[in-house]
């Protein structure tokens, strides 16, 4: 594959991959190219609407990111808050569909920050999963307790993710999920 300007069959406005670096990429580029495929591409618009916002919450950096890279790839709006107070006002400002929550987080742990978000005017709709490294059935109960439909243990993997989203996507959004 041609690399060099000068060898016959090179494009400088499609240069070869191995030659595009991201980070030469000004923000008026990136904003540029989002905003011609929201304005070209009714159906992209569509299928994020459909798709509904989700929230992670956990004091991990990596697994906060993780989890957002495999959702954003399942298709996901997602944002994400780094502990319980940042997830709250987050959610006052804007009521996802899905929340996971970590539990064990500083200055607001889960449990607290889902009371305080089941406090909140419409969070009925909203489905909130604990994500936690603790599974015994006093965890999973205080859980309850505090408003969440759902606990999964860490590690959650893939498909327990996946068969989250298609229990999501049948229409249950309110009370417990089924089991």
């Amino acid at each position: 594959m041609p690399s060099d300007s000068s060898e016959p069959g090179y494009d400088s406005a499609h240069p070869p991959l191995s030659s595009r670096r991201a980070d030469t990429v000004s923000t008026d580029a990136g904003a540029g190219f989002f905003s011609t495929v929201v304005e070209h591409s009714p159906d992209c618009i569509k299928i994020l609407n459909d798709a509904g916002k989700i929230m992670i919450v956990e004091d991990s950096k990596i697994t906060a990111d993780i989890l957002a890279m495999f959702f954003e790839m399942e298709g996901r709006v997602v944002e994400v808050a780094y502990d319980g107070d940042e997830a709250v006002r987050k959610v006052e400002n804007s009521m996802p569909e899905l929340i996971l929550m970590d539990l064990g987080m500083p200055r607001m742990d889960g449990f607290e920050a889902a009371r305080k978000i089941r406090a909140l005017a419409g969070s009925d709709s909203v489905i909130l999963v604990a994500l936690s490294g603790w599974g015994q059935p006093q965890d999973k109960e205080r859980s309850r307790d505090a408003g969440f439909n759902e606990h999964l243990v860490k590690p959650v993997s893939p498909s327990d993710l996946r068969r989250l989203l298609q229990r999501l996507d049948a229409g249950r959004t309110t009370g417990p999920m089924a089991r």
